[in-house]
């Protein structure tokens, strides 16, 4: 213990003269004058630095460095000071025991070059070559005459150095004018079609991020329309700064390509298909081919004509060809190229997707080539199976499990059939027994494929990546003392999102679910009866809710530093089912129905009339690659009108449990300031766990996550929330949401969580 309490400060481990490096700070001189778009230039400059900090865990105590030192030089000071105890307190015996002390054991080599991190050291050197970097930026920014100057402020006591540069950017040059002067007529077309969208024009700042994205601009537009071998080096620039006082002109020029006067377009002669290159190539392409004409909109002429090579035909030629954006005899298209390639991996059928383009040998003028597209296909059928176990201090014990089997392609259409089972059961734990709470099971089959696909044909541009999704489920809940609970469920819908997958929208026409509950034990039917908004959330009824839903996520494009999730769904249920009874009825639509009157039926069973609309909000910042925080708004109001007082149980919001608030069970919290209770033997109010949910969610999470040591990660975190009903409940008190009440009736959950990140399979345990 002597020796292992100072083991852990970091500084005993440097040697005479080393210090550990603290961080970089840039301050501007008083007479620094910075256009706008530049805030935050200092913390920007700041991440330049060629030294970098040590990892820390919660940004607090650098758990690498430690673990680097300890296999580094620790073990070898703890051998120094079993040496100097011989002879009092003899640790010979126990050092020559335990291999791992020695140089070469596996142990320190582990903690050396795979757990731990070397100590981050004043280096002056990298200093210096930092002040050569923050100068090279601000010239790339417009600053010509930049000056720089830095200081090292020491901490002699702690052995820490912090770096500060005093910077004096100077006059920021702009643009006076910008001139294309591009030889060939027809690149120079087409390079110039949507200069509106160039980030170079006269009066901005000079910045070589734009000459950048004026490059890939031109680039873009090129090879998208025909220029193959294009690239963003042919284009180049000369920057005139004589034509005004802190202006310049920018004239950009494009380089003829080696072995020929003018760069050439390449036409699509015939596109090839191999649903299994592996196979293809193995059998020395030895396969059949089938032709494939796809017709345009109208059906009167081909579109396109696709060849398709393989002999055991595994899918149809027309769900192949409607992910392929390329058109024979088209002039050749990067992004239509990778928007193929990005069709075929979101199908989740191959393995990979991969183009190659074979340039045709040809004297004349216009240039062709064939494209082949490359697929490896995944296994037919794919088994998983998950099992979670959690537990609560009010000594509940949950066990949930779940099984997904999915089948590829089972009609030839690329299409997914997918079965999956999930089952839980929650028993309350006493010193005398353990006893069944309740117990879920869900079942549900979903058949998706990629394309609109309607009880008739519907026309899909070749614009966005289209699917159509089927999917029926049975679910069923018992809760033990008081009722069991039936939904059969069935939707039909469509999604279409861009290549990115940065939007999408889906839109469910038909979502059905029929509720019954066939089990009522006499003690639910006692609350049933004294509650009537209750007992008609119950009641057996059917649910006919279209929805609409939009996501968008920025994750799906870029590494972002900031990135932001959007998910908005809005449910409207029985809306024309009750217009079109109202009007054969002569029942008014604007008045609800008076007293007594029954609502309307469907096939025999009353219909729910109400809007839902569920908003899920997250953000993320990383503030490197090993520490992110994660903040999440989660709002949902239900509201019923016309055939409905309540809104059914199964469509009413609920919080608690692992995905909301992870400090109480699921649908054991609120609503409101609401507490269900039992009088004790001994005259006590003794709290009683429900299921409890309402018309209204508010609930926020924030989480920060960090890593330890490798797969090893850490989080902290805390979760509030609730619900409330919107009517007033009087068998619930409390539960109505009230603006000048709701802030103090948030349940609040912090704790902390370890996560084992295998990519594969991540093991999560939060407390």
């Amino acid at each position: 213990m002597i020796w292992c309490l100072p083991a852990c400060n970091n500084v005993r481990y440097l040697r005479e003269g080393e210090q550990l490096y603290r961080g970089t700070t840039v301050t501007f001189t008083e007479n620094a004058t910075l256009p706008e778009d530049l805030a935050g230039l200092d913390s920007k400059m700041a991440q330049l630095s060629k030294l970098k900090e040590n990892k820390r865990v919660l940004g607090m105590y650098p758990l690498k460095m430690w673990l680097y030192n300890l296999g580094d030089r620790g073990f070898d000071q703890f051998l120094d000071y079993a040496a100097e105890k011989e002879g009092t307190l003899s640790l010979s015996p126990l050092t020559a025991a335990l291999p791992f002390f020695q140089p070469d054991s596996d142990l320190r080599n582990w903690l050396v070059n795979k757990a731990g991190e070397a100590p981050s050291l004043i280096d002056s050197g990298k200093i210096y070559e930092t002040q050569i970097r923050m100068e090279n930026y601000l010239y790339n920014r417009g600053f010509f005459y930049p000056k720089t100057a830095y200081e090292v402020n020491l901490n002699e006591k702690k052995q820490q150095a912090r770096v500060v540069y005093t910077v004096d950017p100077g006059r920021v040059y702009k643009i006076n004018n910008v001139v294309y002067e591009l030889e060939d007529p027809e690149l120079s077309r087409i390079a110039l079609m949507d200069t509106a969208n160039s980030p170079l024009k006269p009066g901005k700042r000079f910045d070589v991020d734009y000459l950048k994205g004026e490059r890939n601009r031109i680039s873009r537009n090129l090879t998208d329309n025909g220029y193959l071998l294009f690239n963003n080096e042919y284009v180049y620039y000369e920057v005139d700064t004589t034509s005004g006082f802190e202006e310049l002109d920018i004239y950009i020029k494009v380089s003829k390509p080696e072995n020929d006067t003018i760069h050439r377009r390449y036409k699509i002669r015939d596109i090839y298909i191999l649903p299994d290159a592996k196979m293809a190539n193995a059998r020395n392409n030895e396969l059949d081919t089938l032709v494939y004409e796809e017709l345009t909109r109208s059906g009167t002429s081909v579109r396109s004509t696709y060849k398709i090579v393989e002999d055991e035909h595994r899918y149809t030629e027309k769900s192949l060809a409607n992910n392929v954006f390329l058109n024979s005899d088209d002039y050749y298209s990067t992004s239509k190229s990778n928007q193929t390639i990005g069709a075929f991996s979101n199908l989740g059928m191959f393995k990979y997707s991969t183009i190659q383009t074979i340039p045709i040998d040809s004297s004349g003028f216009l240039k062709y080539l064939d494209v082949v597209l490359k697929l490896e296909p995944l296994k037919k059928r794919d088994l998983t199976l998950e099992f979670n176990t959690s537990t609560t201090s009010e000594y509940l014990f949950a066990n949930y499990a779940n099984a997904s089997y999915s089948i590829r392609n089972q009609f030839k259409r690329l299409d997914l059939l997918r079965f999956s089972l999930d089952a839980g059961i929650e028993s309350q734990i006493s010193s005398s027994k353990v006893a069944l709470n309740t117990s879920e099971f869900t079942a549900q089959a979903s058949l998706l494929f990629p394309r609109f696909f309607w009880p008739f044909s519907i026309y899909t541009p070749k614009t966005y990546y289209p699917r159509t999704v089927s999917t029926v489920k049975l679910e069923y809940l018992n809760r033990v003392f008081f009722y069991t609970l039936f939904n059969t469920a069935f939707s039909y819908g469509s999604d279409r999102f861009e290549g990115t997958r940065k939007q999408q929208l889906s839109l469910f026409p038909i979502d059905v679910n029929y509720v019954r509950v066939p089990r009522r034990t006499a003690q639910f039917d006692s609350i049933l009866d004294g509650n009537f908004l209750l007992k008609q959330s119950f009641q057996e009824q059917l649910i006919l809710a279209p929805n609409v839903t939009y996501i968008y996520n920025s994750q799906a494009i870029n590494n972002n530093i900031f990135d932001i999730y959007f998910r908005g769904k809005v449910e409207l249920a029985g809306s024309l089912f009750y217009l079109g009874n109202a009007l054969s009825s002569g029942r008014s639509v604007f008045s609800p129905p008076a007293a007594g009157e029954d609502p309307f039926t469907l096939l025999n069973l009353p219909f729910s009339n109400y809007t839902r609309l569920d908003l899920d909000f997250r953000s993320y910042y990383d503030f490197n690659s090993s520490n992110t925080l994660v903040g999440r708004l989660a709002l949902g109001v239900a509201v019923p009108y016309w055939n409905s007082e309540v809104v059914p149980f199964v469509k009413q919001f609920y919080v608690g449990g692992a995905n909301s608030i992870r400090a109480y069970p699921i649908r054991k919290v609120g609503p409101g300031a609401y507490l269900s209770y039992v009088v004790n033997e001994d005259g006590f109010a003794q709290p009683v766990l429900e299921d409890q949910t309402g018309d209204l969610k508010i609930e926020w999470n924030t989480e920060y996550r960090f890593e330890i040591i490798g797969a090893l990660k850490g989080a902290l975190f805390c979760d509030i929330g609730n619900v409330w009903t919107l009517q007033e409940d009087s068998f619930r008190p409390g539960s109505q949401f009230k603006f000048n009440e709701f802030l103090g009736e948030f349940a609040i959950g912090p704790g902390a969580g370890i996560r084992l990140d295998l990519s594969y399979f991540i093991l999560r345990l939060d407390g």
